[in-house]
């Protein structure tokens, strides 16, 4: 359980200094290294996760089953099917859906709110 909040805190930390070096950059080519190292900063613990939050293992529970709950949206389920059909790891949920998630706010928040964003 404190590796769970140690990674979070520093997740949070780190993502807040790259998001306040975006929105203080005064270039492009700045202001893009420090969005990609927000993303990154994100993307790659939720990416590569394992066991870390109560809920990683009730993700790999409704890929493995193929069971069709009305309680999943239809775009999760269609990405598990995706990802089933592919034979895929089930590593992939977290990989698809932090890659999802994270993209638009990383590269497509203005510049001045992303701080506030992440």
């Amino acid at each position: 359980m404190l590796y769970t909040y140690l990674v979070y805190v520093s997740v949070l930390i780190f993502s807040s200094i790259c998001a306040y070096c975006v929105s203080r950059s005064r270039n492009y080519k700045t202001e893009f290294f420090f969005r990609m190292a927000t993303f990154l900063c994100m993307f790659l613990p939720a990416a590569l996760r394992y066991g870390i939050g109560t809920d990683y293992f009730n993700y790999i529970d409704v890929l493995n089953s193929r069971i069709l709950n009305s309680n999943i949206e239809w775009a999760y389920r269609m990405m598990n099917d995706i990802i089933r059909y592919l034979n895929l790891d089930t590593q992939w949920i977290f990989i698809i859906s932090s890659f999802l998630i994270y993209i638009p706010i990383c590269f497509l928040v203005k510049k001045d709110k992303i701080f506030i964003y992440v």
